[in-house]
């Protein structure tokens, strides 16, 4: 029976929030007296004065590969009815500003290194919860920022990053090191931020635009479509070709197929039923197909880059200034993401800045009519915005996102929902 046959210290697997904990001395588990953190991800080999102190204090304790399956990112298995699954493969979230062949992106916006397309694709795929295991670059020191902007590249889309440390970070907290025990809370603060408003995980993505992809056309490689949409600020919703039903294009006025030659008979009834319905699909050119990922790979490389350009400017020309959701301004150091209550009476639009410093000013034009709208951050109390009437619906302005923000608009009228 594994770690998932039961509810382990009355916390489920799912609701666990991981730490790659880097003592095995029991009195280091002070730290966490006041944390966010209830699972401790270990070596099967930890001693037992460890973990019957962990055990006392109700922490999980977690073995990568034993207690959580651990897989490439590319053999993730998306039917599995395991509740957590995780890899070790992932990017470090953050502006990218040494890597030439990715800041020529076919997107032409300063790149951001980000999981999160690969998530999306993820989470309409699978009913397990993702973990990123991913550790800091060895040799590196890794300011706080960095670390926040991995938290919320992960939980913006509903997966969790397990959090690990550079060796300096991990022996300045040790050492109960004034500025490593400042940033031990704002770590914490971002983490129970996310974990105080679990509603929002049950929320599904929205808007006008979806992405008809799966594994063997890059739904599991980061910097692909979904990515490359997501730095135009324009909400997208994966449709998995493995998962698609009539219903996933309920709400959607475009839709992208990145590998049409893959779908069934009965899959190609459902994107003409689309078309005939009014909706406007973008295929692939005649002969198109990207090359079956690599077991290694988790970005695309420069050939696959230069195919996706043959769709990402048709793509782009469709987008344009269009509202299919929600339109972002001054937001060039940030992603977002924008998803809708069951009710379609919320919705609730992630941002995250991926700068070292705060993003300010910044203004968000949602299709649909809202009521109110409250800024969520870690650092502050809930505010509530001033709205303004705009084409097709509704404007507010965000005043400052340090690193993470969520705006929750509460709905007179929505437009453009996913249903």
């Amino acid at each position: 029976m594994t770690a998932f046959a039961l509810l382990v210290l009355g916390v489920a697997a799912p609701d666990w929030v991981p730490v790659r904990w880097p003592s095995s001395d029991p009195k280091s588990l002070d730290l966490l007296e006041k944390a966010a953190i209830n699972c401790l991800v270990v070596p099967a080999e930890t001693n037992a004065a460890f973990r019957d102190a962990a055990q006392t204090r109700k922490l999980q304790l977690a073995v990568l590969g034993k207690d959580v399956p651990l897989f490439p990112r590319n053999k993730l298995p998306l039917d599995s009815k395991e509740p957590v699954i995780a890899t070790e493969q992932a990017v470090w979230p953050g502006i990218n500003t040494t890597d030439d062949e990715n800041k020529a992106m076919p997107s032409g916006a300063p790149w951001i290194d980000t999981n999160q397309g690969f998530l999306r694709f993820a989470r309409a795929a699978t009913r397990s919860t993702v973990w990123l295991a991913n550790q800091p670059p060895k040799g590196t020191i890794i300011p706080v920022e960095r670390y926040l902007q991995a938290i919320a590249d992960a939980a913006a889309v509903g997966a969790r990053w397990v959090v690990s440390f550079d060796d300096d970070f991990s022996k300045r907290l040790l050492a109960r090191e004034e500025k490593a025990l400042k940033d031990w809370q704002r770590i914490n603060d971002l983490l129970r931020f996310y974990e105080n408003h679990p509603e929002w995980r049950n929320f599904r993505p929205a808007g006008q635009l979806s992405v008809i992809q799966d594994v063997a056309s890059g739904g599991l490689l980061s910097g692909g479509v979904l990515d490359m949409i997501s730095t135009r600020h324009t909400p997208v919703r994966p449709i998995p070709g493995s998962k698609m039903a009539q219903d996933s294009f309920q709400g959607a006025t475009i839709a992208v197929n990145v590998d049409p030659g893959s779908l069934s008979t009965d899959q190609k009834a459902m994107v003409t039923r689309f078309t005939r319905g009014g909706g406007t699909i973008l295929q692939a050119p005649p002969g198109w197909k990207m090359p079956e990922p690599r077991p290694d790979q988790v970005t695309l490389d420069k050939t696959d880059v230069e195919k996706l350009d043959q769709i990402w400017k048709e793509v782009n020309g469709m987008i344009g200034r269009r509202n299919l959701g929600a339109r972002l301004f001054n937001v060039s150091s940030m992603l977002s993401d924008l998803t809708v209550s069951a009710d379609e009476q919320q919705m609730a639009l992630y941002l995250i800045n991926y700068a070292s410093y705060a993003a300010e000013d910044i203004t968000a034009h949602l299709l649909g009519k809202f009521s109110k709208a409250t800024l969520y951050t870690p650092e502050e109390p809930p505010k509530t915005l001033h709205l303004f009437e705009v084409e097709d619906g509704t404007g507010a302005e965000i005043p400052k996102i340090s690193v993470a923000g969520t705006i929750v608009f509460e709905t007179i009228k929505p437009i453009g929902a996913a249903r």
